[in-house]
């Protein structure tokens, strides 16, 4: 939960938004409308829409010193290609040992893949076994870490948004070790926290600043080694937004195109299928794009909750606008004049 956020800074990063090298481009959007309840098919075409300039696998022989610096401290230490980047605390007391990305990014969606060993030995005090961090500063991160206890059964997930030096948003649930995805989507001030490809908590209250990407493990205060986390994977992944709906996994055809299904529209009360009319369109890759007005939700008549074209099966509840005769009403569904 960035509980040593205020050493773990090296280094000098760019100040400002998306710095990941050329702009992303969004030209055109089909279709141009759909239900308010989503779930249209639509394609994009643009450019920039596969950026991976800060993608890395750690497989080389030396860290990429243009992406990461070490953030290692006391007995920590990391290596690459050994394979993949390792985590090694050591058994110093306050102990660290990561990498932080050397640009800074305001809107993205980071994804890492990370094994983390058996624990057989527990430690005296709770340990951070592996964290994922979007840090502005020792005041102001958002963090997805797992720890474990000083027993069997007391290792967890936990996502922390801390803003002004304090947890505003919290979330954990039991976890295992092995091997486990994990992303942050940004945007904005709104995060998404995802775990093995679902949503696992969101907030809207994180701060509007750039923010850089770490991955550390440490052992806090217990005299323990927290040692094998392989990190294998960290991609940058490209997201739509409709309105202030996100699509985070959209399918990224080439840098030119890419596919996916609308998010249902929401009100300002957070209801679902309760707008209709005209939102913009963002596209999050190698920068931020935004065309304004690019898509428009409309209402139906009858909502679809369930819709598989695999089984051909779909179920629909009838709205208000439909339900108004007397023999709906004998029948229970209520409706009016």
């Amino acid at each position: 939960m960035g509980l040593y956020s205020e050493f773990l800074y090296a280094g000098t990063y760019a100040a400002g938004g998306d710095v990941y090298g050329f702009d992303t481009v969004l030209s055109t959007i089909s279709v141009d409308s759909g239900p308010s309840t989503g779930g249209q098919r639509f394609v994009l075409t643009g450019e920039s829409f596969g950026y991976s300039g800060y993608d890395d696998t750690w497989e080389n022989a030396t860290l990429d010193t243009a992406k990461w610096s070490d953030i290692s401290s006391g007995s920590g230490s990391i290596s690459v290609a050994s394979p993949n980047l390792l985590l090694d605390t050591g058994a110093t007391s306050g102990s660290i040992a990561g990498v932080s990305s050397v640009a800074s990014v305001l809107n993205f969606q980071f994804e890492t893949r990370v094994s983390i060993p058996s624990v057989t030995a527990y430690p005296s005090s709770s340990v951070t076994l592996f964290t994922y961090e979007a840090y502005v500063d020792s005041s102001n991160y958002c963090s997805f870490s797992v720890t474990q206890g000083t027993a069997t059964g007391t290792t967890e997930l936990t996502a922390s948004v801390v803003v002004g030096g304090r947890v505003v948003d919290t979330w954990s649930s039991s976890w295992t070790t092995g091997v486990s995805v994990f992303r942050i989507l940004r945007y904005g001030t709104t995060v998404y926290f995802y775990a093995n490809g679902s949503l696992f908590f969101s907030s809207k209250r994180f701060v509007t600043t750039a923010a850089i990407i770490r991955y550390y493990s440490a052992n806090n205060s217990a005299s323990y080694s927290v040692a094998g986390a392989n990190v294998l994977h960290s991609l940058l992944k490209t997201f739509v937004i409709f309105g202030d709906q996100v699509v985070f996994d959209p399918v990224v055809v080439s840098s030119y195109r890419l596919r996916g299904l609308t998010p249902p529209s929401i009100d300002e009360r957070d209801r679902l299928a309760a707008y209709s009319g005209y939102v913009d369109v963002s596209v999050v890759a190698g920068g931020t794009v935004t065309r304004s007005n690019f898509y428009e939700y409309y209402f139906e008549d009858n909502l679809v909750i369930l819709n598989s074209p695999q089984f051909n099966i779909k179920m629909t509840i009838p709205d208000d606008a439909t339900v108004r005769t007397p023999v709906l009403e004998s029948q229970g569904l209520g409706g009016g004049k």
